[in-house]
């Protein structure tokens, strides 16, 4: 009967990364709350909204920042901000 319980109460506790990785796929992958939920077994949506409400709580209020880029994400960064320059000049000499 115990097992039974902690296999209950073990369903609906999630690890601090897979709240991270539901949370950060919805704000900002823009992935749908349902499909999230499917992927990652989550077996409510009322769970991951509320987890997303809280992080935009913590956001806004400073207690949660996001994490260093990478250097690649830098590159990437970098590489993306050269080709919008390009692009606005280009618009620029069009117009």
């Amino acid at each position: 009967m115990q097992d039974h319980i902690r296999d209950l109460l073990s369903r609906f506790q999630y690890i601090e990364q897979l709240r991270e990785t539901a949370v950060f796929r919805i704000l900002f992958g823009g992935e749908d709350v349902n499909q999230v939920m499917t992927d990652l077994g989550i077996h409510s949506g009322y769970t991951i909204r509320s987890w997303v409400q809280l992080y935009r709580q913590k956001m806004q209020t400073g207690l949660l920042t996001l994490p260093a880029m990478k250097q690649a994400q830098k590159r990437d960064m970098a590489a993306l901000q050269q080709r919008n320059e390009e692009l606005e000049k280009t618009l620029h000499q069009a117009n």
